[in-house]
């Protein structure tokens, strides 16, 4: 049986990672209720750990409507690492590139071992 830390510890984790999970995903993966699931998201919620939201939760604030560049840089970290990855190996030794300021493009200059200027 999973103790209650090592429930929180997983939800935080993956919150970390996603920046979201399911109740239902997290009940499965623990093999624990969807209840229990929901217990501890109102704790972890208590604590201003996470924010619930109908069936889930995010690290972030659901209800804003605009996140920070710093909050959105915690969300769906492997993805953006794997779109930087991609969008590296298309870049030419020479290349000129213009990078937005968006949390999807940020791991891209600290990829790159080339010569990076940052505007």
């Amino acid at each position: 049986m999973i103790s209650i830390a090592e429930r929180h510890k997983f939800i935080l984790d993956s919150l970390r990672q996603d920046g979201f999970v399911k109740v239902a995903d997290v009940a499965t993966t623990l093999n624990v209720t969807t209840a229990t699931i929901r217990n501890d998201l109102k704790f972890l919620e208590e604590k201003k750990l996470m924010f619930r939201t109908h069936g889930s939760a995010s690290v972030v604030n659901p209800h804003t409507i605009d996140l920070n560049l710093t909050e959105k840089e915690k969300m769906k970290t492997i993805e953006k690492r794997k779109i930087a990855r991609a969008a590296y190996d298309l870049i030419e030794p020479h290349d000129s590139i213009i990078i937005g300021a968006d949390s999807t493009v940020l791991p891209l200059p600290k990829k790159s071992n080339r010569e990076t200027i940052l505007l």
